[in-house]
């Protein structure tokens, strides 16, 4: 009886962890689209410098803090750039992840303004 006791309680864990999982996966799709935009506030993240790529990931980390997500795998680090050459307010960064692509732009209130793309 016992043992059945610990079986059910460890399966009951098991199925939390991939519904965790699954739940923030469905939000950071926006339910499974293509594509999906998230907006992080200055209140929802702390920027770590002045250095856009810095902000990008301590406004990345807020968005899976805000969806209760576990820590996804980085496959490449973050590369930033500009939209438009030598228009600096046109600068963007690009991060892969194994479940797609992310494109951070920062508006002129500190906002990070993050579009989800799902890899096809």
């Amino acid at each position: 009886m016992r043992k059945l006791h610990l079986v059910l309680i460890l399966s009951l864990s098991m199925a939390q962890g991939i519904a965790r999982e699954y739940t923030c996966y469905e939000y950071i799709s926006g339910n499974y689209q293509d594509s999906f935009s998230h907006q992080i506030t200055l209140d929802e993240y702390t920027p770590t410098s002045d250095h856009l790529k810095d902000q990008c990931i301590s406004a990345f980390k807020a968005l899976l803090k805000k969806y209760k997500c576990p820590l996804i795998k980085i496959k490449q680090k973050i590369k930033c750039g500009t939209a438009l050459k030598g228009v600096n307010t046109t600068r963007i960064c690009y991060l892969e992840t194994k479940e797609g692509y992310y494109l951070f732009s920062k508006d002129f209130l500190d906002n990070i303004n993050i579009i989800y793309n799902r890899w096809d």
